[in-house]
């Protein structure tokens, strides 16, 4: 049985669009998808997705808005598979039960390189230029 993360990411679009739309559901994956991200055990996967989360938080706030609904919507299917408890391979099964949350997450970051590049960049410009202020004397 081959499997096609692009089918099963479509699947996860309506139910992705339903949470695009509910500020309080976004908040909800989110968290979710920070502790969930965390069992994956694979330190530079944690770190990738952690990065996805905060894409979505800062596009959630209005502050980061260089991408189109559709990565958003993309994303946010991605992460519904992380947490999802109903999988190809259920996480219960030791050694194998994150394979197929990283072999989705890995799909998704491969297809968004340039958009999360494009994203930790200004993330890392935002937060290590200072702001300019005009000094009224």
């Amino acid at each position: 049985m081959a499997i096609r993360p692009a089918s099963i990411l479509d699947r996860l679009r309506p139910r992705a669009q339903k949470i695009y739309n509910d500020r309080d559901k976004m908040e909800e994956l989110l968290r979710d998808s920070e502790g969930k991200s965390r069992k994956l055990g694979i330190r530079q996967m944690y770190a990738d997705i952690k990065v996805l989360i905060s894409l979505l938080s800062d596009y959630k706030k209005g502050s980061y808005r260089d991408i189109n609904k559709g990565s958003v919507l993309f994303i946010i299917a991605g992460l519904v598979y992380l947490v999802s408890p109903i999988d190809l391979v259920p996480d219960f099964i030791f050694g194998l039960g994150f394979l197929d949350d990283a072999m989705i997450l890995g799909y998704i970051l491969k297809q968004l390189y340039e958009v999360l590049d494009r994203y930790k960049i200004w993330k890392y410009t935002k937060e290590t230029v200072p702001i300019e202020t005009t000094n009224k004397e």
